[in-house]
This record gives C-alpha cells, structure tokens and sequence, in this order.
C-alpha cells in the first residue's frame, strides 16, 4: 500500500461512548471509504471500559485503514500515550486527534488537500488547527514568527486537538519528543522547537472549524494554576521576541483560563485546587492580578 497522506491519531482512555462516535465521524466520509488517503491510529491507556470492544469492531470494517494498541499498564502522564500513537502512525502528516471530537463531513477531504498542497511548497510550514467558529475568519492565516502566531492563537496552542506533525519531523524529534512531558505541555515545547530551528518556518493556522466536540464533563487531574500560570509562560516566554506579546498573552491566560477554571466558576470540572499564589509568581508586580483577587473575595471565593 502507498503511505497515506494524513494519520488521524488518537490518544484514548475510557471514554468509549464519545470514541465510537468520533470514529462514526470519520468512517462515514467519502475521503475515507473511497480512498487510501486516510488511516486511523489509537492508542489506548490500558481502558477498563468498552474501548477495546469499540476499535475492534471498527477494525473488523476496516483492517487495512485502522491500527489499534492497548497500553499494558495506565501510565498517569497522557503525553506518554501521544507518543506512542505517533509512532505508529505512518502518515506523511499525523494529527492528535481528541478521541471526543468529531469531524464535520467533508473535513477529511479539506485536510487532506491542504496537506497536499503544503507538500509542494520547499520547506513544509507547521500546521496548527485552530478550530475557529468564527466563520468571518480566513481559512488559514500564516503566521511568520512564533510571536505572530501567539498575538493569534493564544494559549489555545495548548489543545492537542489541534497539534499536528509531520513524519519527517517526527522521526528527527521523535527522542526528544517528551522532553517538556513534566510540564504537561510537550505540544507547546515542539511547535515552539518545529518553527525555531536553524531554517525558518512558517506556521500556517489552519482556521476552519471541522471538528465539533462532545463535551465531557468532570475533567479534573489538572492543576490550572500550575500548567498555564507558571508552566505554559515558562515555555512560551523564552520564545518570544516581543515583551509586549508576552504580557499581552500573561494577561489573557489568566482572566480567561486559571480564574475561571481554578475556581471551577462553571461548576462542570473538578481541577485541583492548590498552590494558587505559589504558582503565579509572574503575576506578582501586575495590578491587574490584585484586582481579580480582590473581585474573587467579593463573592466569597478563595484561593488556596
């Protein structure tokens, strides 16, 4: 068989009343049936539910275009099992793919010729699916520099779902892959590693929202204060050549992601809680982080 154009990889465990779903998703499009074009790769860590059940059977539809692992013992860190899916992968492009998210019929066939065209090009850009509903948005927007694409993005380059590489990097980076795995966000470290080597690189944000998501509710495991106030800032701050950008995007991780998800303000996850202080010291000399203290012990709410 010839080597697909894009492997869609997904990391799982225990959540195989959305995976069965997702997989529907992509299953069901012409891109998929018609064509080798398209794999699918899972990784699953060590399910104790139906999972396995789930990607057999999907297998049975389709032994040459679906690969499925299942991880002898759970490991605790999620990043353990992105690598191992990729490295199954055979993909010229392989994307992590949330195994609760489904895609939009005819998104196989917009990935794959996007890819296609990014493969004529002299140095592949890296790619990043930002999953925008804004339909006012371009399709992609292609960012010159690291900073360009943070002042667009945001902390939203956290999402694995919209972490992809290409198998050429993949097997120079594949040693090194979970060099920042302490800090949770390994995907961060190597758009970072993948667009500031020795030749410049483009990062094309591939704007189009494909793929809608099956909320899954009582996500917890995480500390917020810990993974975006002090970890996400200390891999993207090295990085940026401008302090405004920085500042810009210190002050936005936090009104809109470690306030409202630490102190849990939706009521639909359960993050841990501790450490609040300790873990933005960043914020210390910004007046700003004072006053949404100050607003939080207003309503009684506080940190830990």
């Amino acid at each position: 068989m010839t080597q697909p154009i894009l492997s869609i990889c997904i990391p799982t465990y225990n959540r195989a009343q959305y995976l069965v779903r997702t997989l529907d998703s992509i299953c069901s499009q012409k891109r998929f049936q018609e064509s080798n074009d398209v794999e699918i790769v899972i990784s699953d860590n060590g399910s104790t539910d139906n999972t396995q059940e789930v990607c057999l059977s999907a297998m049975f539809r389709y032994p040459e275009k679906i690969y499925y692992s299942k991880m002898d013992k759970t490991t605790e860190r999620g990043e353990d099992n992105y690598l191992e899916v990729l490295s199954v992968a055979t993909g010229k492009f392989m994307k992590l793919h949330n195994d609760n998210f489904l895609i939009v019929n005819g998104g196989l066939d917009r990935i794959v010729n996007m890819i296609e065209t990014c493969l004529l090009q002299k140095t592949l850009p890296v790619v990043f699916f930002a999953n925008n509903p804004d339909s006012s948005m371009p399709s992609a927007t292609s960012c010159g520099t690291f900073d360009f694409f943070i002042a667009n993005i945001s902390y939203h380059c956290t999402w694995i779902g919209g972490f992809g590489i290409w198998k050429s990097d993949f097997d120079i980076l594949k040693d090194t892959f979970l060099k920042e795995r302490e800090k949770r966000l390994i995907q961060v470290d190597l758009l970072i590693r993948m667009t500031n080597n020795n030749t410049p690189r483009r990062i094309i944000s591939w704007n189009e929202f494909l793929f809608p998501c099956m909320e899954v509710v009582g996500k917890s495991g995480w500390n917020i204060a810990e993974v975006f106030g002090h970890n996400y800032l200390s891999i993207i701050k090295p990085a940026l050549i401008s302090s405004d950008v920085y500042q810009e995007e210190k002050k936005k991780v936090l009104l809109e992601m470690i306030i409202p998800y630490y102190f849990n303000l939706d009521g639909k996850h359960n993050f841990k809680r501790d450490g609040f202080f300790k873990h933005l010291t960043e914020y210390l000399n910004d007046d700003y982080f004072y006053e949404e203290i100050e607003k939080l012990l207003e309503k009684n709410i506080y940190a830990k």
